[in-house]
């Protein structure tokens, strides 16, 4: 099965789809890469609740700004820890993009991030582009 690992911060939306999707979801503290790396660490050490096997795909999913705080994701940080636990990362730019980075690209553009190491990006046109 896959494992969710999502920013306690997360939009609802982003909660409501993780929870539709069937996967595992465990949270981390908030923006915070320390504890990303401490629940990758013990997810990969437990495995899967019950059978203990290696998850399928883990999945890392923060947003750019997140919209209740105005707090800019320290994605350079975040992308590194996913990396170093062979991760997907989920980028969610619908606050962050148009508006961060010199050329209004988002938060990967802002934190210096390429977007190569981002598996997944979502943006839409109704925030900023609006």
């Amino acid at each position: 099965g896959g494992l969710i690992v999502s920013d306690a911060y997360n939009h609802k939306s982003i909660v409501n789809g993780a929870r539709a999707s069937g996967a595992a979801i465990r949270p981390f503290t908030h923006n915070n890469p320390e504890a990303l790396d401490k629940v990758l660490a013990k997810a990969l050490k437990e495995g899967q609740p019950g059978s203990g096997r290696p998850w399928t795909k883990i999945l890392v999913v923060v947003e750019g700004i997140y919209s209740m705080e105005g707090d800019i994701c320290r994605l350079k940080e975040i992308v590194t820890v996913a990396k170093r636990y062979k991760c997907y990362m989920y980028l969610d730019e619908a606050h962050s993009i148009g508006c961060l980075g010199e050329t209004g690209r988002g938060v990967c553009e802002y934190t210096g991030v390429d977007t190569a190491d981002i598996d997944i990006m979502m943006g839409t046109f109704t925030k900023s582009f609006g």
